[in-house]
């Protein structure tokens, strides 16, 4: 094979990859965070079953509550992205958005720091210990 033959041979497998990086490279969609009956599950799982049994209960009145709230901050995103991308950019609305997705978080975690509070209460002292060493919600992605 002579030397510029061999070159062009690289190339064209250097570009055909690179294509078909391209062409089957599909970036993900974020990972959607857990639902709310995951969450209950992974704190009641370690729980002693009367006491996880507790925690279901606490946490059964206030599901459509925390529902609407989640599916709130899940929409915010959306509303972001396109306040970004409009080309007259509104400072006040993007501001807006991100003032409603605090209050909503904030309203989020506050109701559900009730729910164990008030399930804290009525658990046995080793379900105390084991709800306090839950880790909490899975790191985000890199």
């Amino acid at each position: 094979m002579r030397g510029w033959s061999r070159w062009a041979l690289i190339a064209s497998v250097s570009l055909n990859l690179f294509l078909a990086a391209v062409l089957f490279a599909r970036p993900h969609p974020p990972p959607h965070p857990p639902n709310l009956d995951h969450i209950v599950d992974r704190m009641a799982e370690p729980l002693p079953a009367a006491d996880a049994k507790i925690l279901r209960d606490t946490f059964e009145p206030r599901r459509a509550e925390l529902l609407r709230m989640d599916m709130g901050m899940h929409s915010l995103p959306a509303l972001m992205q396109h306040i970004l991308q409009d080309p007259e950019f509104n400072g006040a609305a993007l501001l807006a958005a991100f003032e409603e997705a605090t209050r909503i978080h904030s309203h989020f975690d506050g109701t559900m720091a009730q729910i164990v509070v008030e399930a804290a209460g009525r658990m046995s002292p080793e379900g105390r210990r084991k709800l306090w060493a839950f880790p909490g919600p899975p790191p985000p992605p890199p």
